[in-house]
């Protein structure tokens, strides 16, 4: 919001100023040609802002990459332009124009290059997120499985079986997501056990048979590359 308003009020005085120092006497096809060529930049730079994904607070550092290039071109357009107005030399004329356009190309280059880049990190960011999904929760129901246990060997087999799920692989596999999802239902049947007051045998029992799924799932996730 605060560089649109920038932008803004940077277009603004641009305009002003060109419209307060008009002369008709000075103001040849130099001025004209320089105050269009610094708006169609300020225009750009306008239409850029709105093009750059959002990305998360892990992709802050890249996601400010196209506004530094923005900042610099806006800079260097303005200044460019306002010799380009101040000059009466005809024969400079192309000079300017091909500085324009070469600075044009340049930033939609490194522009260009720059939201590609932004778009991938926000993919892959999103994409790690997504895969380590199922670990999350399944780390969430073993805590509440220790919050529920009462029974001291209960809680020590469930703090077993929490550190086996914390040192393991946690990012999901697409030939590991049903043993993922298993072991998830197995974990409910748990709570169910513990809240329902099964006794302590048949509660360790099915630890340790969630224990065996989730060793399983690592197996299958080592072996497979």
């Amino acid at each position: 919001m605060i560089k649109k308003i920038i932008l803004a009020g940077l277009t603004v005085i641009w305009i002003a100023g060109f419209i307060l120092s008009w002369n008709f006497f000075l103001a040849g096809p130099n001025y004209w040609l320089g105050f269009l060529f610094g708006l169609m930049g300020l225009a750009v730079a306008a239409i850029s802002i709105f093009l750059p994904p959002k990305g998360s607070q892990s992709t802050t550092e890249t996601r400010f990459v196209p506004i530094y290039y923005t900042i610099v071109y806006v800079i260097l357009v303005m200044l460019l332009n306002l010799c380009f107005s101040c000059v009466p030399f005809f024969w400079l004329r192309a000079v300017f124009i091909v500085a324009n356009l070469l600075l044009l190309l340049i930033y939609g280059v490194l522009f260009y290059g720059a939201v590609r880049h932004l778009t991938r990190a926000a993919n892959l960011t999103e994409y790690a997120a997504q895969k380590q999904k199922n670990a999350a929760d399944i780390s969430c129901q073993i805590s509440v499985l220790l919050s529920s246990a009462k029974d001291k060997s209960v809680k020590t087999a469930l703090l077993k079986l929490k550190e086996t799920v914390a040192y393991s692989n946690n990012m999901s596999q697409q030939y590991s997501v049903n043993d993922e999802a298993v072991f998830l239902q197995k974990l409910y049947k748990i709570q169910e056990d513990l809240s329902g007051g099964t006794d302590t045998e048949t509660v360790l029992n099915e630890i340790k048979e969630a224990a065996d799924m989730w060793n399983i799932r690592n197996s299958r996730v080592g072996s497979i590359r």
